[in-house]
């Protein structure tokens, strides 16, 4: 589906992505992870197209994207859904003008099939048609969070980009949503990327675990290969885990 190779980004002589490889197949769930300010957020603007790397390719399903112009880049960007650290939702808006806000803007669709949309991505993400006609600040953050998500599934895009889903959430809403990350992703055979410091949330779900450090990747490989990583990173982030278990 997506395959970067040699991906370098510097921003004011100091290099956030230094020749960064690796590629992520149809519907796996592939976690890029990594202490603050190591490139993961953005390794996750380059595969959009919202910032272009100095160097390298970004093949999408064969099309390298970094050469492709704004107008090219938005059929790229129609397949994708992105899931920001915060909800994003318009706060003058109700729950269901948010759902119909992209539907509107994206599709060629009559009202009807907006709204057969809006209640089909509103139960994938497990919230009741009750709360419609609520704002967001009428709703708890973790409802928040999946109506952000449900709008971006209404699109029914290939791929889901999640940048820090779980943060600032208590460990219950954070076991949900991780879960419902990887329903989305084997009922709608949905690729997705999620960008998190969360070891353990990755272990949970993930396909394929990317570590990034400095700009260059420590570790990558599946759950198992990860966690009998020697790397000392890796390892404080394993023992990160272990802790919070116990």
């Amino acid at each position: 589906m997506i395959k970067y190779t040699n991906i370098k980004k510097s921003f004011s002589g100091r290099t956030v992505l230094n020749d960064i490889s690796f590629s992520v197949a149809e519907g796996e769930i592939v976690f890029i992870l990594g202490t603050s300010g190591t490139g993961k957020s953005v390794l996750l603007k380059n595969t959009v197209g919202l910032m272009k790397p100095d160097s390298g390719e970004i093949l999408f399903q064969g099309t390298d994207i970094v050469q492709l112009n704004e107008e090219q880049l938005l059929e790229i960007r129609k397949q994708c859904g992105m899931i920001f650290q915060h909800p994003a939702l318009f706060d003058s808006l109700t729950v269901r003008e948010n759902l119909a806000f992209g539907l509107k803007r994206l599709k060629k669709l009559n009202d009807d099939d907006i709204e057969q949309l809006i209640k089909q991505s509103l139960e994938d993400v497990n919230l009741s048609l009750d709360i419609l006609e609520k704002k967001p600040s009428e709703i708890s953050y973790g409802m928040q969070k999946r109506v952000s998500i449900a709008r971006t599934l209404a699109i029914h895009p290939q791929v889901l980009l999640f940048d820090e889903p779980t943060t600032g959430l208590d460990p219950v809403t954070t076991t949900a949503i991780n879960q419902l990350i990887y329903t989305l992703s084997r009922k709608h055979k949905i690729t997705s990327i999620v960008v998190s410091h969360d070891m353990g949330c990755a272990i949970d779900i993930a396909d394929k675990i990317i570590v990034l450090d400095k700009g260059n990747i420590i570790e990558q490989g599946s759950v198992t290969e990860v966690q009998k990583s020697q790397v000392p990173l890796v390892k404080d982030f394993m023992l990160e885990v272990s802790n919070d278990i116990s």
